[in-house]
């Protein structure tokens, strides 16, 4: 039997998306990939750099990946919430990848009390509706108090794979998203 195979591919500005992204590949067992910008963030200017670009809604570049989303049954793709929307990096990975995503799930992570649009927006840019979405606020996942959310999300992930017979891996999604929306404290 086909056993699925699942990358995690993130952009992480400060680390907390990192901090995630790590943590869901233990839960499936899974390949990483960083998607990694070519722009520095760093500091005050690159914090209102990268709102600025989201906002714009703005592809920048990004180094080439070394996995190619085409090799895999589903692809994870982690990203913070920059400006209640996409950040940039993350839009040029789902925008160069558009056509070889067979299955997507998304992650976002974000600073404000609530999510923004940046898990409907993935969606749209990847031209995909993902089998699972999950937000997650980043004071949260620097207190270490995500793991239920992310156990979950991973199983929701793997429940979908395992009600695939192996020779419809490959295809699109069909499955409706059913979003994780921890409690916020």
């Amino acid at each position: 039997m086909h056993a699925p195979k699942i990358l995690v591919a993130y952009y992480s500005r400060t680390g907390c998306t990192r901090t995630v992204a790590e943590r869901l590949q233990r839960e499936l067992n899974c390949d990483l990939e960083e998607i990694i910008d070519l722009r520095p963030r760093t500091g005050p200017i690159g914090y209102v750099r990268s709102g600025l670009e989201a906002l714009l809604r703005r592809i920048p570049n990004i180094v080439e990946p070394r996995k190619s989303p085409a090799d895999y049954d589903l692809v994870v793709v982690a990203t913070p919430e920059w400006a209640g929307t996409l950040s940039s990096p993350a839009r040029s990975y789902l925008t160069r990848n558009r056509d070889r995503f067979h299955r997507l799930a998304f992650v976002v992570t974000h600073a404000s009390p609530s999510p923004g649009r940046a898990l409907e927006e993935m969606g749209h840019v990847a031209g995909t509706p993902p089998v699972a979405m999950l937000d997650l606020d980043d004071w949260r996942v620097q207190r270490n108090d995500v793991q239920p959310e992310i156990a979950q999300f991973a199983r929701q992930i793997s429940a979908v794979l395992d009600r695939l017979p192996p020779e419809q891996l490959p295809l699109r999604p069909v499955i409706p998203p059913e979003p994780v929306h921890p409690q916020h404290a």
